[in-house]
């Protein structure tokens, strides 16, 4: 993600959606899983926490555009709960491979991930 310290707006990519934030087997990169999990999401959050305030607005890849800021605490919330409670999900239909479709959803905040990228 990139902050723009002028203006305040963020500009994540697809880490931080209107619509889930995927992190499944074959998606975001299925070459360096160790780097594509949901822990790896959640920390990189927590280490960005102490600046969510600076945030005006969230400019995503694509989706949605001027998300409020408040996402991002719920995508930590999120990414949070996906950790502790791996095991407690909804079924996302979206993805065609059953293996791959545990969704998380917490306040505006949603996260499609496989058992094998938490």
């Amino acid at each position: 993600m990139f902050l723009d310290h002028k203006s305040g707006l963020l500009f994540s990519g697809d880490a931080v959606l209107s619509t889930p934030t995927l992190i499944i087997e074959r998606f975001p990169n299925p070459f360096y899983p160790e780097y594509m999990t949901v822990t790896a999401f959640w920390d990189a959050l927590a280490g960005f926490a102490p600046r969510f305030g600076e945030v005006e607005a969230i400019y995503s890849g694509h989706g949605r555009q001027g998300i409020a800021n408040g996402c991002l605490t719920d995508m930590l919330a999120c990414t949070c709960e996906i950790v502790e409670h791996p095991d407690t999900f909804e079924e996302y239909d979206y993805v065609d491979d059953p293996s791959q479709r545990q969704i998380k959803c917490v306040g505006g905040a949603m996260v499609v991930y496989s058992g094998s990228r938490v």
